[in-house]
């Protein structure tokens, strides 16, 4: 029968929400406590069609020591770094890295005590960021987005310092916190992309901008990896072998739930898309269906 992986769940306190954890304080570790009574983490998008969110951690710990509570230890509060992490034999696997908005405190049946700690990817940074009207060129999608990034704050790759990627937000003397401060992990695992961005002038949340582009324009997918960083992938090509069945049968993967969901929502028979600076638009309809209107 194989092993069940540990959990292990760590907090950087003291590293500024802007700059790159190093200092980090294990709150639960599979080896040697068992803190954690819960861990659930959604990241992703919940269907195909729709654009990835901003990922979600919620691990829910014991607290009958007091350890998480902000009233004796002012070191727990938002903001704070949060990292989740599976131990498979020798292996360790990042599942989960972000920012903990939330320290729950909870006293159930009056005898007991947990801190539900609730937390988000970097997604929840990059969306409070507004675009400025810069312009940019025409370009790849991968190299849009790129170069959107460096415009707004983000190195290129092995910039500073030697063998790590941060987002540089400051230097000494320049800066409003009066020190270099650098923001988790550089944007790796970049592809090129099969659709050429048009020349813009940025305006609106960055966040957004990004996901449009990467998703709605390329097709693609931009997400945050499970170790904190951005991570962009091109449209798939239909001519790309299948990664795997999930399925009951032999040689397929193993599944342990199952949910369908048949509804109108991504339904479109008439759709009308005119580019930019173009007063003609390509339209594509689904004859089969009429002219019902859904989705028009």
């Amino acid at each position: 029968m194989p092993a069940w992986p540990g959990i292990i769940v760590r907090a950087d306190y003291t590293t500024p929400e802007l700059q790159t954890p190093l200092d980090w304080t294990t709150l639960h570790d599979s080896a040697s406590d068992s803190r954690m009574r819960r861990v659930n983490i959604h990241q992703g998008r919940s269907r195909l069609l729709a654009q990835t969110e901003t990922g979600r951690a919620t691990a829910l710990l014991t607290n009958l020591d007091r350890a998480l509570d902000p009233i004796v230890h002012p070191e727990v509060k938002p903001g704070v770094h949060l990292q989740i992490q599976a131990v498979l034999g020798t292996q360790t696997i990042d599942l989960f890295r972000g920012y903990v908005r939330s320290w729950g405190q909870e006293w159930p049946d009056k005898k007991d005590a947990v801190s539900p700690v609730q937390a988000e990817d970097a997604f929840s940074l990059l969306a409070r960021y507004e675009l400025e009207g810069d312009a940019i060129g025409s370009m790849s999608t991968g190299d849009h987005l790129a170069a959107v990034l460096a415009l707004y704050g983000w190195p290129a790759l092995d910039s500073v310092p030697p063998g790590t990627t941060w987002w540089l937000l400051g230097t000494a003397g320049a800066s409003e916190l009066g020190t270099t401060t650098f923001l988790g992990e550089q944007a790796v695992g970049f592809d090129e992309g099969q659709s050429t961005i048009m020349a813009t002038t940025f305006e609106g949340n960055l966040l957004t901008h990004l996901l449009n582009v990467a998703e709605k324009t390329e097709g693609g997918t931009f997400y945050v990896g499970p170790s904190g960083n951005l991570i962009f992938r091109e449209r798939p090509s239909i001519t790309e072998p299948s990664i795997g069945t999930w399925g009951d049968g032999p040689g397929e993967l193993h599944y342990t739930d199952l949910s369908m969901d048949y509804d109108d929502d991504e339904f479109y028979n008439d759709i009308r898309v005119t580019r930019r600076g173009d007063s003609t638009p390509s339209v594509a309809k689904d004859q089969d269906q009429g002219s019902s209107g859904w989705g028009d």
